[in-house]
């Protein structure tokens, strides 16, 4: 992917230089003529795809903000993807897995990754509001399948003390955990 293909005046110092700040913060390069890349060993190429992305979204926002552009929706659990397939590239994986619970109610959650059910919500009182009696209807269920639910909350752009809030909210039921420890998967 090209910087220039944004629409961004890469050839203008500030503007390249503003490009590859934010590259780096991902492990990702800028070339001489504006192209991103990264550079993977192929036993960690799930990894390192999962930091392009993140990466590649990360300068879009940035070319976003300098363009002026409108502010485009963010669909976390596509952000959250590449990170979970990352954990086990070959465990079964399924989008949007549909589970009946107790209640015979149909539940969907995010994904299915190996034997984990996943959610990923915003760290916000309304996102979790709703997660404890579907995660408690799916696990008093005989309808599980051998899955257990996990929930991913969103932890990023200073909103850790907020995700730490619902975390602990949600371990009284399931288990959580903030997207920046899934992010900070090991090379």
């Amino acid at each position: 992917m090209k910087s220039c293909d944004m629409g961004l005046d890469i050839w203008k110092p500030a503007k390249l230089a503003g490009v590859r700040e934010v590259a780096m913060r991902h492990k990702l390069s800028v070339g001489d003529n504006g192209e991103i890349f990264m550079l993977a060993r192929a036993e960690h190429a799930a990894v390192g795809f999962a930091i392009a992305i993140t990466g590649l979204l990360s300068v879009a926002r940035w070319a976003a903000e300098k363009l002026d552009a409108p502010e485009l929706a963010v669909d976390l659990a596509a952000e959250v993807q590449p990170y979970i397939v990352a954990r086990n590239p070959r465990a079964r994986f399924e989008l949007k897995p549909h589970v009946l619970g107790a209640s015979r109610t149909d539940h969907v959650f995010d994904f299915r990754h190996g034997d984990d059910l996943i959610d990923v919500i915003t760290a916000s009182p309304q996102a979790t509001g709703g997660v404890p009696r579907k995660v408690s209807d799916v696990q008093n269920g005989p309808f599980i399948g051998g899955g257990s639910p996990l929930i991913i909350v969103d932890d990023r752009l200073d909103k850790r003390a907020k995700a730490e809030n619902e975390i602990a909210i949600l371990g009284a039921v399931t288990r959580a955990m903030p997207f920046s420890v899934l992010m900070a998967v090991r090379h």
